[in-house]
């Protein structure tokens, strides 16, 4: 067994899962990925290390998806038998008449195949329409960056890896006057955002052109949508709101 075989080095006989996919060509490799085969395309989680066990890899009973290393799956988010990480994204808080929705959101990457383009859709589904004042977190409160149906969402990737916190956001889009406060009625529909992350580090342009920073490495990182404002009500009252959705996103190398 490759000694520091861990979650991002597959290890020489395929017994631990890992964040990449196959387990570069051990003994059970084409076996296990002809049974399922997003074990080589995806991840090389827990549950391909337990069909490697049972498909002539010499596993010791510890390795068998019940080490230690078996993290290396869970930081990948990864609940099903040898499959892909859990697309599963988790939501809180509510908009009057409208929802967020990462559920065709991708959240396993090929760092290598994407060359430089994630794809990272989502929808805002407005089912009523509201008086919304929406405005997002950028830094120097410029106008928002993306704006759909009449509701602005902030976008941020974030996570830690061993070369340290991992960033990208519209965080400093550079100075400006501040906004008035301006109500505008939301419009009904399914509002599609195809949003492509270009794999690095980057807080947002500021006012010098700030260039991208150095690409994530391969790892577990956390993809979050938000939206947030005031809503009048029928009284013609304000009242603050807040919606996030926040889906665990993995780059393989």
């Amino acid at each position: 067994d490759t000694a520091d075989a861990g979650p991002h080095i597959p290890s020489d006989d395929g017994c631990k899962p890992w964040f990449g996919g196959g387990c570069g060509g051990c003994p059970c490799e084409q076996t296990v990925c002809a049974l399922e085969p997003t074990c080589c395309s995806e991840l090389w989680g827990q549950g391909c290390a337990k069909l490697c066990a049972a498909n002539g890899g010499a596993c010791p009973a510890a390795d068998a998806g019940t080490s230690a290393d078996a993290a290396a799956e869970e930081d990948a988010g990864s609940a099903d038998a040898g499959g892909p990480p859990t697309c599963t994204p988790t939501y809180t808080g509510s908009i009057p008449g409208a929802t967020l929705d990462l559920s065709k959101t991708p959240c396993a990457f090929s760092i290598s195949a994407a060359n430089g383009s994630f794809p990272l859709p989502y929808d805002v589904i407005v089912s009523a329409s509201a008086q919304l004042y929406s405005t997002d977190e950028n830094a120097g409160q410029c106008p928002p960056a993306f704006v759909h149906g009449g509701i602005a969402t902030w976008i941020e990737i974030e996570g830690i890896a061993p070369a340290g916190i991992q960033k990208w956001c519209m965080c400093d889009t550079g100075l400006c006057a501040g906004q008035d406060v301006s109500y505008t009625a939301t419009t009904i529909g399914t509002h599609t955002h195809n949003f492509v992350w270009d794999g690095q580090n980057w807080f947002g342009p500021s006012d010098f052109g700030n260039q991208p920073g150095p690409p994530f490495p391969p790892g577990a990182y956390t993809l979050r949508i938000k939206a947030q404002g005031l809503v009048l009500d029928s009284a013609g009252q304000e009242d603050a709101w807040v919606m996030q959705a926040e889906l665990p996103i993995v780059l393989n190398p």
